[in-house]
């Protein structure tokens, strides 16, 4: 199961820097990470966590800590992505 997960992040990580290249600007990179993984969290992680929530017996507490975290480390690869992707 584990080649599976690493396609998951292969296809995440090809398909967000694709979005990104469409959408950075002549602006710092770094406020454009952040805004890049803000809006990732939001596109991926927010429905899927609440949505899972409403249809799965999951305590609330950790319904909250996924969400909160998966926007942390979002944060994180929307930064990682605008350093390397610096023209």
């Amino acid at each position: 199961m584990m080649l599976w997960i690493c396609l998951a992040y292969l296809a995440f990580a090809v398909g967000s820097v694709i979005v990104y290249a469409k959408g950075v600007e002549n602006k710092p990179w770094l406020g454009q990470g952040i805004r890049f993984g803000i809006l990732i969290w939001l596109i991926l992680a927010v429905p899927s966590f609440f949505i899972a929530y409403a249809v799965q017996p999951v305590p609330t507490i950790l319904m909250v800590k996924q969400v909160l975290f998966e926007g942390v480390d979002k944060v994180l690869l929307g930064i990682i992505t605008a350093a390397l992707y610096r023209p």
